[in-house]
Protein backbone atom coordinates (compact mmCIF):
# COMPACT_ATOMS: atom_id res chain seq x y z
CA UNK A 1 0.00 0.00 0.00
CA UNK A 2 1.31 3.21 -1.17
CA UNK A 3 1.86 5.53 1.94
CA UNK A 4 2.69 9.19 0.11
CA UNK A 5 0.84 12.38 0.56
CA UNK A 6 -0.79 13.38 -3.09
CA UNK A 7 1.86 15.89 -3.14
CA UNK A 8 5.12 14.79 -1.71
CA UNK A 9 6.59 13.92 -4.92
CA UNK A 10 9.70 15.92 -6.33
CA UNK A 11 7.58 17.46 -9.27
CA UNK A 12 4.59 18.02 -7.00
CA UNK A 13 6.93 19.97 -4.32
CA UNK A 14 8.69 21.80 -6.98
CA UNK A 15 5.94 22.87 -8.30
CA UNK A 16 4.84 24.10 -4.91
CA UNK A 17 7.98 25.73 -4.23
CA UNK A 18 7.59 27.30 -8.06
CA UNK A 19 3.93 28.68 -7.13
CA UNK A 20 4.78 30.07 -3.87
CA UNK A 21 8.05 32.21 -5.65
CA UNK A 22 6.08 33.44 -8.48
CA UNK A 23 3.05 34.84 -5.62
CA UNK A 24 6.08 36.57 -3.47
CA UNK A 25 7.38 38.08 -6.75
CA UNK A 26 4.07 39.07 -7.78
CA UNK A 27 3.24 40.57 -4.29
CA UNK A 28 5.78 42.57 -4.12
CA UNK A 29 5.37 44.09 -7.23
CA UNK A 30 1.90 44.80 -6.41
CA UNK A 31 -0.19 41.24 -6.31
CA UNK A 32 -3.63 41.87 -7.94
CA UNK A 33 -2.43 44.89 -10.04
CA UNK A 34 -0.01 43.58 -11.56
CA UNK A 35 -1.57 40.43 -12.98
CA UNK A 36 -4.35 42.55 -13.79
CA UNK A 37 -2.04 44.82 -15.77
CA UNK A 38 -0.17 41.60 -17.38
CA UNK A 39 -3.67 40.45 -18.23
CA UNK A 40 -4.83 43.72 -19.95
CA UNK A 41 -1.18 43.26 -21.76
CA UNK A 42 -2.15 39.94 -23.17
CA UNK A 43 -5.15 41.27 -25.27
CA UNK A 44 -3.09 44.18 -26.80
CA UNK A 45 -0.93 43.24 -30.18
CA UNK A 46 2.72 43.13 -29.56
CA UNK A 47 3.52 46.61 -31.22
CA UNK A 48 1.06 48.04 -28.81
CA UNK A 49 2.68 46.62 -25.46
CA UNK A 50 5.68 47.74 -26.56
CA UNK A 51 4.67 50.88 -26.56
CA UNK A 52 2.42 51.06 -23.39
CA UNK A 53 5.29 49.38 -21.61
CA UNK A 54 8.01 51.53 -22.90
CA UNK A 55 6.03 54.56 -21.36
CA UNK A 56 5.10 53.18 -18.26
CA UNK A 57 8.14 52.07 -17.58
CA UNK A 58 9.54 56.06 -18.38
CA UNK A 59 6.73 57.11 -16.13
CA UNK A 60 7.74 54.62 -13.15
CA UNK A 61 11.49 56.27 -13.65
CA UNK A 62 9.67 59.52 -13.14
CA UNK A 63 7.83 58.49 -10.12
CA UNK A 64 11.17 57.00 -8.59
CA UNK A 65 13.43 59.96 -9.09
CA UNK A 66 10.92 61.77 -7.55
CA UNK A 67 10.06 63.86 -10.67
CA UNK A 68 6.63 63.08 -10.19
CA UNK A 69 4.37 62.43 -7.10
CA UNK A 70 0.71 61.71 -6.68
CA UNK A 71 -2.03 62.02 -3.41
CA UNK A 72 -5.11 60.43 -3.32
CA UNK A 73 -6.35 63.48 -4.64
CA UNK A 74 -9.19 62.26 -7.05
CA UNK A 75 -9.29 65.06 -9.49
CA UNK A 76 -5.20 64.73 -9.52
CA UNK A 77 -5.52 61.26 -10.19
CA UNK A 78 -8.17 61.39 -13.10
CA UNK A 79 -5.67 64.59 -14.33
CA UNK A 80 -2.73 61.77 -14.25
CA UNK A 81 -5.16 59.16 -15.42
CA UNK A 82 -5.93 61.35 -18.63
CA UNK A 83 -2.47 62.81 -19.35
CA UNK A 84 -1.06 59.44 -19.37
CA UNK A 85 -3.92 58.25 -21.90
CA UNK A 86 -3.68 60.72 -24.35
CA UNK A 87 0.27 60.37 -24.15
CA UNK A 88 -0.48 56.75 -25.02
CA UNK A 89 -2.61 57.24 -27.85
CA UNK A 90 -0.27 59.76 -29.45
CA UNK A 91 2.96 57.45 -28.75
CA UNK A 92 0.66 54.87 -30.75
CA UNK A 93 0.12 57.04 -33.98
CA UNK A 94 3.06 58.33 -34.25
CA UNK A 95 4.56 54.71 -34.48
CA UNK A 96 1.70 53.74 -36.96
CA UNK A 97 2.46 56.52 -38.72
CA UNK A 98 6.50 55.95 -39.32
CA UNK A 99 5.54 52.61 -39.97
CA UNK A 100 3.61 53.64 -42.88
CA UNK A 101 6.56 55.24 -44.39
CA UNK A 102 8.94 52.43 -43.74
CA UNK A 103 10.48 51.16 -47.37
CA UNK A 104 11.19 47.35 -47.72
CA UNK A 105 14.92 46.94 -48.41
CA UNK A 106 16.66 43.65 -50.38
CA UNK A 107 19.37 42.81 -47.67
CA UNK A 108 22.43 40.58 -48.22
CA UNK A 109 23.01 37.44 -47.67
CA UNK A 110 20.11 34.43 -47.34
CA UNK A 111 20.13 31.34 -49.22
CA UNK A 112 20.32 31.61 -52.36
CA UNK A 113 23.49 33.31 -52.99
CA UNK A 114 22.29 34.46 -56.43
CA UNK A 115 20.30 36.82 -54.64
CA UNK A 116 23.04 38.88 -54.11
CA UNK A 117 23.50 39.70 -57.36
CA UNK A 118 22.57 42.89 -59.21
CA UNK A 119 22.83 41.47 -63.08
CA UNK A 120 19.69 41.51 -65.26
CA UNK A 121 18.16 37.80 -65.03
CA UNK A 122 16.71 35.51 -68.03
CA UNK A 123 13.15 34.30 -66.25
CA UNK A 124 13.10 31.37 -69.03
CA UNK A 125 16.85 30.24 -68.70
CA UNK A 126 16.12 29.95 -64.76
CA UNK A 127 12.96 27.81 -65.85
CA UNK A 128 14.62 25.58 -68.01
CA UNK A 129 17.43 25.50 -65.42
CA UNK A 130 15.29 24.52 -63.01
CA UNK A 131 13.15 21.77 -64.93
CA UNK A 132 16.52 20.15 -66.02
CA UNK A 133 17.43 20.33 -62.19
CA UNK A 134 17.17 16.39 -60.35
CA UNK A 135 16.33 18.13 -57.30
CA UNK A 136 12.62 17.05 -56.78
CA UNK A 137 9.55 19.06 -57.02
CA UNK A 138 7.50 19.94 -54.15
CA UNK A 139 3.45 20.47 -54.78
Amino acid sequence: MDTKKPHDGPISLSLLSLQAQIKTLLAEAGGENVINLLDALCRMNINEQEIVLKIFTRIIDRFISGEVRLSEDQSELKNFEETLYSDLVSAMQEATSSKGSMKLEVLQGGKDQRSCCRSVVNINDLRKARQSSKRPTLN
